[in-house]
């Protein structure tokens, strides 16, 4: 078997928007200079990939696990480009993550939490649940619901839940 490679570019190089069959791909985070010593964290989680998709009027965020050190960064450099129909909740709902600062910004219809049934880390944290529950959002849980699947128009939203 042979293993084909490419040379990859730089971090700060990789184009911020990508346009794919309509939809809007942005890289809001981390900043292009991540990779001077300085910007890169600590904490693994930190370093997350977060991605803006936005088709039409709706959206989508995916701030992977980013903890509350990369979510104050993020509302400094990104502001009102957070604002979201869909989140998928940061660090599956953990209690490090989830501030309100980001949470006021991104402003959810949808929240969907990524866990496993009786998941050993105990995510999502019921005082992060409370905070989108005060908001209104619409909560959708991996754990309880099973799969969660949006089919979008750019006008509209589709939410399926697979029966456990």
């Amino acid at each position: 078997m042979t293993l084909l490679t490419y040379p990859l570019p730089e971090f700060k190089d990789i184009a911020r928007t990508h346009i794919i069959n309509g939809a809007q791909l942005k890289l809001l985070y981390p900043t292009d200079d991540y990779m001077d010593n300085n910007k890169k964290r600590l904490n693994l989680n930190n370093n997350s990939l977060v991605i803006k998709v936005k088709f039409g009027s709706k959206s989508f965020l995916f701030p992977g696990d980013i903890m509350a050190e990369a979510e104050k960064e993020l509302v400094v450099i990104s502001g009102d480009d957070l604002s979201s129909n869909v989140l998928i909740a940061p660090h599956h709902g953990s209690k490090t993550s989830n501030s309100e600062s980001f949470i006021d910004l991104v402003n959810p219809e949808i929240v969907i939490f990524s866990t496993g049934w009786k998941n050993r880390y105990r995510f999502p944290h019921q005082s992060v649940l409370k905070r989108y529950k005060d908001r209104g959002c619409r909560i959708l849980r991996t754990d309880s619901h099973g799969a969660v699947t949006i089919y979008s128009d750019g006008k509209s939203l589709e939410v399926l839940k697979s029966p456990l």
